[in-house]
């Protein structure tokens, strides 16, 4: 593993070489991959690959498993200074950091909601307008790496919503939505309870949206392969995970909590 490199390029790198040797007829069976892997790390990860080798039977452990492990140790190194519960960290005021092109809203310090929705000029751009004809898609999370805050079209499902606060979101097709308010809400993701922090609440949008970007502002790493994407905190380790749909999208249900 090469000084600086992250776990995913060491994974990406590692798994192209293995399957090359495997189309060149060595027998290269996934214990023997993890052993190379855990052989070969950098310093920082020597605490955490003793304990992997100690509570775990590699012949049994997974690649995946193993990534995920590393996964999470390597965001405990990149957060150590950070002590904030996960997805409960206050949204700074302007939404999340934009993964494309548009614009993110600008803070405007010392003015209300009310001035600021009057005198920026910005919008927050949103790739991502679906439509699902399911009954409980009050329940349904679409995780989408292209909006730049977590959105939801429910009043109802808002634990607290502050509903002075005003913005206005881009859609790809240029047209705009507004924003009438952000607070908090309450969910049961895997049986863990969640609370999702700074959410757009867009009574035009056709779907609730988790945002990515917003995600891994948070501290979280987000890992998608294999048909599955999994979410995973530098302490708690993996805290959701959902497969891949049909039409190749990551949704999640949630059902809402009462408030």
């Amino acid at each position: 593993m090469k000084d600086g490199e992250s776990v995913n390029e060491y994974f990406g790198r590692t798994l192209i070489i293995a399957t090359k040797m495997r189309k060149n007829g060595e027998r290269m069976e996934d214990v023997i991959i993890i052993e190379k892997i855990l052989r070969s790390m950098t310093p920082k990860y020597d605490y955490v690959v003793c304990s992997i080798e100690e509570l775990n039977d590699l012949d049994s452990l997974s690649i995946d498993e193993l990534q995920s492990s590393l996964l999470v140790h390597e965001q405990r190194i990149s957060l150590h200074t950070v002590d904030e519960q996960a997805l409960q960290v206050t949204h700074e005021r302007g939404g999340g950091c934009n993964a494309y092109s548009g614009r993110v809203g600008v803070p405007q310090e010392g003015k209300d909601s009310r001035a600021n929705f009057a005198e920026t000029s910005e919008e927050m751009l949103l790739m991502a307008y679906v439509d699902v004809d399911k009954s409980d898609k009050d329940h349904i999370w679409f995780l989408d790496s292209g909006c730049s805050n977590h959105m939801c079209c429910k009043r109802e499902i808002f634990s607290d919503l502050d509903s002075n606060f005003r913005e206005s979101v881009k859609l790809g097709n240029d047209s705009s939505l507004t924003v009438l308010g952000k607070g908090n809400i309450r969910m049961e993701v895997n049986g863990i309870v969640q609370i999702i922090t700074g959410v757009f609440y867009v009574i035009e949008l056709k779907n609730n949206l988790l945002s990515i970007g917003q995600l891994q502002e948070k501290g979280l790493a987000v890992l998608m392969q294999q048909g599955k994407c999994k979410i995973f905190h530098h302490e708690k380790g993996l805290i959701m995970e959902t497969e891949m749909s049909c039409n190749r999208m990551f949704t999640i249900v949630a059902p809402i909590l009462n408030n």
